[in-house]
């Protein structure tokens, strides 16, 4: 299944099972797939902003491909998900707060 060019703002996916899904060049903001299964998902093209996975359980789900990637609750499951040097860089105030890690400068 594919999504194209759309837009999918505050959409509940909570508790679906998605498996080779792709999202190409779409904007997802508020998507919600707190408690879903997600196997070999793609977003391609996609800003991803105020992703929620608390829950979740994902495996082989591919970022790579987004122009941005913003996830607001639960990043503690993107276990299982394929990031970018530069998305990983981006996740990681998410992963500090997660972790209750402070970063202030020297």
């Amino acid at each position: 299944m594919e999504f194209h060019n759309c837009k999918l703002d505050s959409v509940n996916f909570r508790a679906a099972n998605l498996t080779k899904v792709r999202f190409v060049d779409c904007v997802l903001r508020h998507v919600d797939f707190g408690s879903a299964k997600l196997t070999e998902v793609e977003f391609p093209g996609s800003e991803i902003s105020a992703l929620v996975v608390r829950g979740a359980r994902l495996t082989k789900v591919d970022f790579r491909g987004a122009r941005s990637l913003r996830v607001d609750d639960g990043v503690d499951a993107l276990r299982g998900a394929i990031v970018t040097p530069d998305q990983l860089l981006d996740l990681a105030p998410a992963f500090a707060a997660a972790v209750g890690l402070v970063v202030r400068p020297g």
